[in-house]
């Protein structure tokens, strides 16, 4: 269970914390599902609904992840695809699927189960401890609150204990063990030779006729891109905060600020016996409160009394106190024991009746106003900045407007006037590297009407105005001009062409000369022992007739390819180490089609409906 939650703090897009732990089956058939137009509920699954709220949630987390990986502008292409919408659609009726089928088979996970494992998330933790600020924080850049996120939680932890449930119950063939430790321990006799591009570039020059059809054919690759030079002033968030003057009232203000927030840090862990059974479970709390002044140990009197199956084997605990989570009869007596080791009267709540004994108590140290005061000092002018930002962007806008020429804005503002180097608009490198920058950058506006460019704001809150000093249109470069890198690209060309007609010779001809490398004896698993091309097309090949090798060429890699010969097989019979990995590959691969099959069999006896 543990190890579930502490994978989970590896994930980073999306769902952080959760993402790893739901193991998502293939939905056959996923491509007939149509696009979904506006509807409260777009799909169904054996009557349950698949709600809006949800299908949105994990629309925009898939969206996030594709700007993260391949940028805004390409991104944008697919954000809003049906092909992307019908994807997500697609994994919630699995994950919905999934959780019917544990629900079905009664798995079930208790809220303290989940709550005994929070400390140990590193996700959560400050200097390998649980901080509860970090908690909180992190659940609501997710968009949880922590009821939601313990009954997710729930959910995925059910549905991770009936998915281990399933693939042990799998049935291992011990025959296909035997035949994978088989193929494992096989070893075969290969011989290769190495082709290469480079050997053929003398037979492969280019004429002039060449290089000529080819500039007239592939013109689009010798275009010299539209670019712009342009002056600019950027205001900067440090800028304005270097102009703040920062009161002593601000200051106190932003400490007593840091002093609450440590305060509303402070983390309890708790444990309990509880009692549900009986006809006077008053009597019997108090009786085990005798016990305890006498002397007796919590968890031993937990193991012993309680009623709560889920923590009295394990002295009471209940994890970390939260908030709404617990009844309030027993919330507020936990926060109102003061040391470690402090227990409290009986409790009576709608489950029965509780001691409650606080197993520790941690909170943040407050630094003094002395230690922190030019910190508070530098994140007030910061944070003011942020806010005049606003205000500045507003005038920035209305002098760029009036002004003809960036250097009227630049004294306005009392800042340098700053230029650039050639822009493209497929610029990555520096502030130009903002798309919405390129885009003032290439407007009509700037480009043909010589006037300066809207306020962009960048990633960073910085404000920038620009105007064009230089600009060159798209145009088509003169053969005279790129002639040699067209020549090597014909030659290069003319060169694998001419590597490729050697390969098939030496695979027709199925002779194996002196120019092969030496015969070497490997396994599947001999890595270094050739190079990876050549093995994997040697275990591809056939066995070799008698006093005939079986041939073929590998997969050409760029300008290197490999012409492989296996000219004799070899059954070794395998090791008891061979014969016990095999059987663990075997029950892994098992355990997967178990529970592959039994998803498979619930979708196609689901209801599911597509609105």
């Amino acid at each position: 269970m543990l190890q579930v939650f502490r994978n989970s703090a590896k994930g980073h897009v999306g769902k952080i914390i959760v993402g790893l732990i739901v193991v998502t089956f293939v939905l056959f058939g996923a491509e007939s599902i149509v696009s979904i137009a506006g509807n409260n509920s777009p799909a169904t699954v054996n009557g349950e609904k698949i709600s809006e709220i949800d299908f949105q949630r994990s629309l925009a987390s898939q969206q996030q992840a594709l700007v993260s990986q391949y940028g805004a502008e390409f991104a944008a292409q697919l954000a809003n695809s049906s092909l992307l919408r019908n994807q997500v659609l697609s994994e919630l009726i699995n994950q919905t699927l999934e959780q019917q089928l544990t629900s079905d088979l009664k798995f079930q996970v208790s809220d303290e189960q989940v709550l005994k494992t929070l400390a140990d998330v590193p996700a959560f933790q400050i200097d390998g401890k649980f901080d509860k600020g970090v908690y909180e924080s992190l659940l609501a850049s997710n968009g949880y609150t922590h009821a939601s996120f313990l009954a997710e939680q729930k959910e995925l932890l059910a549905l991770t204990q009936m998915q281990a449930s399933v693939q042990n119950s799998a049935f291992n063939v011990e025959k296909i063990a035997s035949r994978y430790a088989k193929l494992g321990a096989q070893q075969r006799e290969v011989r290769y030779k190495e082709f290469s591009s480079v050997n053929f570039l003398s037979e492969a020059q280019a004429t002039e006729q060449e290089i000529l059809d080819y500039y007239n054919e592939n013109q689009d690759q010798f275009v010299s891109p539209e670019q712009i030079k342009v002056s600019f002033v950027s205001l900067t968030q440090e800028h304005l905060a270097s102009q703040v003057e920062v009161t002593d009232a601000q200051i106190e203000q932003a400490y007593n600020s840091y002093v609450a927030e440590l305060e509303s840090r402070v983390s309890r862990s708790i444990s309990h016996i509880m009692f549900t059974e009986g006809d006077d479970l008053m009597a019997q709390a108090q009786a085990a409160i005798e016990r305890l002044n006498n002397g007796e140990q919590f968890a031993d009197l937990a193991a012993e009394l309680s009623d709560d199956p889920g923590s009295s084997d394990i002295g009471g605990e209940l994890g970390e106190l939260f908030e709404g989570v617990y009844a309030d009869e027993l919330y507020n007596a936990a926060i109102s024991l003061a040391a470690p080791g402090d227990y409290s009267a009986p409790v009576a709540t709608d489950d029965g009746v509780h001691i409650i004994r606080l197993d520790s108590l941690e909170s943040p140290t407050i630094e003094p106003l002395s230690e922190l005061r030019e910190q508070l000092v530098a994140q007030i002018k910061i944070d003011t900045a942020a806010q005049e930002l606003y205000v500045v962007q507003e005038e920035l806008a209305d002098v760029a407007f009036t002004s003809s020429d960036i250097a009227e804005v630049a004294e306005t503002f009392g800042v340098d006037v700053q230029t650039s180097d050639w822009i493209q608009r497929d610029t990555t490198q520096g502030i130009f590297a903002n798309d919405d920058l390129k885009s003032a950058a290439f407007s009509d506006a700037v480009v043909f009407s010589d006037e300066l460019s809207d306020v962009v704001r960048l990633e960073n809150n910085d404000l920038v105005v620009l105007q064009k000093t230089d600009y060159q249109e798209e145009m088509l470069r003169e053969l005279e001009e790129v002639s040699e890198q067209i020549a090597s690209i014909v030659q290069l060309e003319k060169s694998r062409e001419l590597m490729q007609q050697a390969i098939d010779s030496a695979v027709a001809t199925a002779t194996v000369d002196d120019s092969w490398q030496p015969a070497v004896s490997v396994t599947r698993v001999d890595a270094e022992a050739l190079p990876s091309e050549v093995l994997v097309t040697a275990f591809e090949l056939a066995k070799p007739s008698e006093g005939q090798p079986s041939i073929s060429a590998s997969a050409v890699q760029g300008d290197t390819a490999y012409v492989v010969a296996v000219t004799a097989v070899n059954e070794i019979e395998p090791s008891a180490e061979q014969l016990e990995a095999s059987q663990n590959l075997s029950s892994q691969l098992a355990s997967i089609d178990q529970l592959q099959l039994m998803f498979n069999l619930a979708r196609e006896q689901a209801k599911i409906k597509i609105r």
